[in-house]
């Protein structure tokens, strides 16, 4: 049986709810499931499938082992990723098969490291590891630090009462206007034009997205990979929202300004 959900983490402002569904600070829908202090999940339209690249269905996590051994020698291999539930399982089925054809042929494979892979292989199909760090897992508390000592860093540095009274700012609440102001290229970070519409957009954030998923080549993720997810996801729900659109519009024009005084 899969782990209860202990509560969710908004994957843009680091708000915690006990209910799924949007955030009760920035409205974003990138509401993230947390289980034992780790991701245990993505919802939908937020992270593309690694495998697939779809984001139409959310993403678990879970984990497989895939075993090669002869005679003496047994390599034992571990899986960890966030997929959607098709991609997951297919994963496990080509774990088992694989594992029926090259992981059984030592002492070792055949006497412990074959039934155990057996036995993570098929937990896969239906939960994620029992220990999920040592698959991978990303802790929600260094996730959740993180998007918040950058929110802090950015909304202290915004000290004139004006910038959050009297500019497209003060329309947003203070949690928005934080990211806003956090926030720096990010038409850059998604390689479209500053005029580019809402699908282009969606488009383009997909695409980056695949290609930075600290997923795409299991069990080769990075922090740093992990960081470029969290900006792109960034990016797109401040890009997206029409009102935080135009106060980094705004905020954007005026850095030109600033430089070219």
């Amino acid at each position: 049986m899969p782990a209860p959900i202990d509560y969710y983490l908004c994957g843009i402002c680091a708000t915690r709810s006990e209910k799924a569904g949007d955030c009760p600070e920035c409205d974003s829908d990138a509401m993230i499931a947390v289980t034992n202090g780790y991701l245990s999940g993505f919802p939908a339209d937020s992270v593309p499938c690694p495998c697939c690249g779809s984001t139409a269905t959310p993403l678990v996590f879970r984990g497989w082992v895939r075993l090669y051994s002869f005679a003496l020698w047994t390599r034992e291999q571990r899986i960890g990723s966030y997929t959607c539930r098709d991609c997951a399982l297919a994963e496990s089925t080509k774990a088992l098969l694989l594992n029926a054809m090259l992981g059984w042929w030592s002492l070792q494979a055949f006497f412990f490291y074959g039934w155990r892979g057996t036995y993570h292989n098929w937990r896969s199909v239906w939960s994620a590891p029992a220990h999920p760090p040592d698959w991978g897992a990303i802790s929600a508390q260094e996730f959740a630090a993180d998007i918040q000592a950058e929110y802090d860093d950015a909304f202290a540095a915004a000290e004139e009462e004006w910038l959050l009274g009297e500019t497209p700012l003060g329309a947003l609440s203070d949690t928005k206007a934080g990211l806003v102001l956090s926030a720096e290229g990010l038409y850059a970070q998604l390689a479209v034009s500053p005029d580019a519409s809402l699908d282009n957009l969606r488009h383009a954030f997909r695409q980056q997205a695949k290609d930075a998923h600290p997923d795409l080549h299991l069990h080769e993720a990075t922090g740093s990979s992990t960081d470029e997810m969290v900006r792109l996801n960034r990016a797109w729900e401040i890009l997206r929202d029409p009102q935080m659109r135009a106060a980094y519009d705004w905020l954007e024009q005026q850095r030109v300004v600033g430089h070219a005084a």
